[in-house]
């Protein structure tokens, strides 16, 4: 601005009243679904590095230690599904053999960190729910045998770190940003291709739904789980070019993705306790009460999750409308 407080762009040289259109600032250029794409795999793929590489970790301050921390664990996670459910949700915008090779090298790392989260989760919720309902001497050997399955799990995940596939798998992700094959559907504006892109994903998340109200078993709500994430994280990408209804409609599916994750993880806990109660005869009296603290936790973090699809229906339809 000048000392007048006119904007530089608009300055009337001549005095006459008129304005001298080549000094007007150009209009800012409409972003494509390329380059918001290109911005939302650089960010997942900073954070995924910056929690999974030892040497990357430690200059970026997160304090990366041997094994990962579980925070770290999880935050590798949230980058690389972030990453792949893009890469399913805007498919079409990719070179489909490069899209597929990604995405499963995604979800093997996915899994091989799952597999710890899973265990570590666990791991906290019998230490904290657990003496409530057995004393401590009884409890110390089935939290000792989780110690042991976490610390087997960790020592998975650092044998798959130090694989040849794990190294390209970083390599890949590292500089994802310059290497994106988009095709020429990806050229267009990103206000326009990535919501019309998303009408699959929500009518994908309608059917998981409608079959989890017929018939609420636990793997129909995890298949609701993943299909509620994946809106969830399309519309974050959305969010970008078409603002505050996207970003509603994010929150909303994420409420029922937290609820049925919770629910999810009380499935995984019931799984590993039985099983520690048939391989282990003498801890099965502990495992048993254990069991019928994850059985509640089970049904109640699950209540409520019809009412929150109903939220999403409803921030879907205030968007697109």
């Amino acid at each position: 601005m000048d000392d007048a407080g006119t904007p530089l762009g608009d300055r009337d040289p001549a005095g006459d009243g008129h304005r001298d259109p080549s000094a007007r600032t150009p209009p800012a250029r409409t972003p494509s679904a390329a380059d918001v794409l290109r911005d939302v795999m650089e960010d997942a793929a900073r954070l995924f590095v910056e929690n999974d590489v030892p040497e990357r970790a430690a200059t970026s301050g997160t304090g990366w230690l041997q094994p990962p921390t579980e925070g770290q664990v999880h935050q590798s996670r949230v980058a690389m599904r972030r990453m792949r459910s893009n890469l399913r949700t805007f498919r079409t915008l990719f070179d489909p053999a490069w899209n597929s090779a990604l995405r499963a090298d995604l979800a093997w790392w996915i899994g091989v960190l799952g597999a710890e989260r899973d265990l570590q989760v666990l791991r906290h919720d019998v230490a904290v729910q657990g003496p409530l309902v057995v004393d401590a001497d009884r409890l110390a050997p089935a939290l000792a045998r989780l110690d042991d399955a976490v610390s087997a799990a960790a020592a998975d995940a650092g044998t798959a770190r130090a694989s040849e596939r794990h190294r390209l798998l970083v390599a890949r992700v590292d500089g994802v940003a310059g290497q994106l094959p988009f095709t020429p559907a990806a050229t267009g504006p990103a206000a326009e291709v990535l919501p019309r892109l998303l009408v699959r994903t929500c009518h994908d998340l309608r059917g998981a739904g409608r079959t989890a109200r017929a018939a609420p078993t636990d793997a129909h709500l995890h298949k609701l789980r993943i299909r509620a994430k994946a809106l969830r994280y399309g519309a974050e990408t959305a969010a970008r070019v078409a603002g505050k209804p996207a970003r509603k409609v994010a929150r909303a599916a994420e409420v029922l993705q937290t609820r049925l994750g919770e629910h999810h993880d009380a499935v995984v806990s019931l799984a590993w306790l039985d099983s520690l109660s048939r391989r282990e005869p003498d801890l099965a009296p502990v495992a048993r009460e254990l069991i019928v603290v994850q059985e509640a936790t089970a049904v109640v973090v699950q209540r409520g999750w019809r009412r929150d699809l109903r939220e999403i229906e409803r921030r879907w339809r205030a968007w697109t409308r």
